[in-house]
């Protein structure tokens, strides 16, 4: 697998970003700041946006579903989920039985059942993300 260097990038933020906003760092953490926590997230965001905006790139994050890394794979199904809504799902229940605190499996547990329910929420920050409306025409997995 080729990773360029707005993957990498992905890869070591999104990796930061998850291990500072679990539950372990934050439950109790008098130095946790919420304002890092927020910039990590706009820094993720925008180089996502970039990603997806370059065919190249994109390829190459799709690649990240099939990463040896559980957690990068999770991270990047996150993202991936209008492309390829099934695998993704598979992917996030993977990481879900594999995480052990109990408030993390929450979090997961809960944008699992939001996304099988098409809840508002988690939809329309795909429809930003993606700048479309029609999630269901970017599925990549009805075409097979």
């Amino acid at each position: 697998m080729v990773i360029n260097e707005k993957i990498t990038e992905f890869i070591t933020i999104s990796l930061e970003l998850n291990k500072y906003t679990s539950s372990g760092n934050m439950v109790g953490n008098s130095n946790y700041d919420v304002k890092y926590s927020l910039c990590l997230g706009k820094q993720l965001d925008k180089i996502v946006k970039d990603i997806i905006s370059s065919p190249n790139d994109l390829k190459c994050f799709i690649e990240l579903l099939n990463d040896n890394n559980l957690q990068v794979k999770y991270l990047a199904a996150e993202y991936l989920y209008p492309l390829y809504p099934e695998k993704c799902l598979r992917i996030m229940k993977k990481y879900f039985k594999s995480v052990k605190d109990e408030l993390d499996k929450f979090t997961i547990a809960t944008k699992l059942d939001g996304l099988k329910r098409k809840d508002e929420f988690f939809i329309d920050s795909y429809k930003k993300l993606y700048n479309c409306e029609d999630l269901d025409s970017l599925n990549r997995e009805k075409t097979k």
